[in-house]
């Protein structure tokens, strides 16, 4: 009996990533009347263009303060904090990524492998200005990032935007001028904001040369990148002073900490806490650390820096020793089969109460049933 012909190979192809080149389109300028009311509030959203396969968002921010006699006192965050919340949301309207200013500036300062991550360390006005000079028109300038694709090596969390009836969109509103100066508040204040829409276009049917295929979709299609804050309330010290129960589901990146004391990371920072744990399961630890020193060395070790008062970094993406983004994802923190994560906190007896709070940064990859990142 003749044997049976062996099964036909698939032609080979080349990646999608070797077949299409970053693009970036510039959106119109929009910004908020202050004249007009200086609570703030949301600007006129922006549909994203719909243009091959969404990368990354980057919103500049520009504007001018005019000063009176007495500089105005800066809160802490500015000029991140001139964006109050900044939402990239699918076309169902529900949001990928939901971040404040400053948490944005965070998330792209841990989280972004480029080594010009912190645009406040630039040095370049254009990209980074928060003076505040008495009786002069100060010039205000930043930039956030909203990274929808995790990396540049395999486009993990690449959106389809090529839908003309459904597509994404970006909202920002600004803070209230008594929120970002706390006294001797400005004579007058002008913010615009200019997103930059940056995609991928689908490659050419095959190389000119080699003439094979060009992979015509991301891999890792329908993963989706996400970003949000959840805020804890700080009401006692001790033990366990936090309980923090996270969202499970998706895979984690890292968790961003930021605590906030009598209004303020300063305050906070003045009297650290005294442990983190982070478990899951029945009651199974993960991570722990039992000084501050412990947290900020495992983070100055993976982001070269040190990162603003009160913010701290659980990472789950250091398996392959270079920075976040680089990884090799072997130590992401899968919670598709868990039922409950949390972090504990313990809180020193000084620690200030009032008006205290702990903002948990998740940062996560949602997969579609069956596919692993491995």
């Amino acid at each position: 009996m003749a044997a049976a012909p062996a099964p036909a190979k698939a032609a080979p192809s080349i990646p999608f990533r070797y077949g299409t080149r970053p693009m970036r389109t510039p959106m119109d300028a929009r910004g908020w009347n202050y004249t007009q009311s200086a609570g703030g509030g949301l600007i006129q959203p922006w549909d994203l263009p719909r243009q091959g396969y969404a990368k990354r968002i980057l919103a500049f921010l520009n504007g001018s303060v005019v000063q009176g006699a007495t500089p105005a006192t800066l809160q802490e965050d500015y000029p991140h904090s001139v964006a109050k919340l900044i939402s990239l949301k699918d076309p169902a309207g529900s949001p990928i990524i939901q971040l404040s200013g400053f948490q944005a500036y965070l998330l792209s300062r841990i989280l972004n492998p480029r080594p010009g991550n912190d645009v406040a360390a630039s040095g370049d006005a254009t990209l980074y200005a928060a003076a505040n000079a008495a009786s002069s028109t100060n010039v205000i300038a930043d930039v956030f990032s909203l990274p929808i694709c995790v990396n540049d090596r395999d486009t993990l969390g690449a959106l389809p935007n090529q839908d003309s009836k459904r597509g994404y969109s970006l909202e920002i509103t600004s803070e209230a001028v008594a929120t970002l100066f706390t006294a001797n508040t400005p004579t007058s204040e002008t913010f615009t904001f200019t997103p930059v829409y940056e995609y991928l276009p689908p490659p050419p049917p095959a190389d000119p040369f080699t003439k094979l295929p060009y992979g015509q979709n991301p891999p890792h299609l329908y993963a989706v990148h996400k970003a949000h804050t959840e805020r804890w309330n700080i009401g006692s010290t001790g033990s366990r002073a936090i309980v923090a129960h996270l969202k499970t589901g998706d895979t984690y990146r890292g968790i961003g900490l930021t605590f906030r004391s009598n209004g303020t990371r300063a305050t906070a920072a003045s009297t650290p806490w005294t442990a983190i744990r982070c478990f899951y399961g029945n009651n199974i630890l993960y991570k722990e650390y039992t000084s501050e020193a412990q947290l900020r060395r495992d983070q100055y070790e993976l982001l070269g820096v040190t990162l603003p008062a009160g913010c701290y970094f659980i990472d789950f993406t250091s398996d392959s020793g270079l920075r976040p983004g680089l990884d090799g994802r072997r130590d992401y923190f899968n919670t598709r089969l868990l039922t409950d994560v949390w972090i504990e906190v313990d809180l020193p007896a000084g620690y200030n109460t009032t008006n205290a709070y702990l903002e948990v940064l998740e940062d996560t990859v949602q997969l579609p049933a069956g596919m692993t990142l491995m």
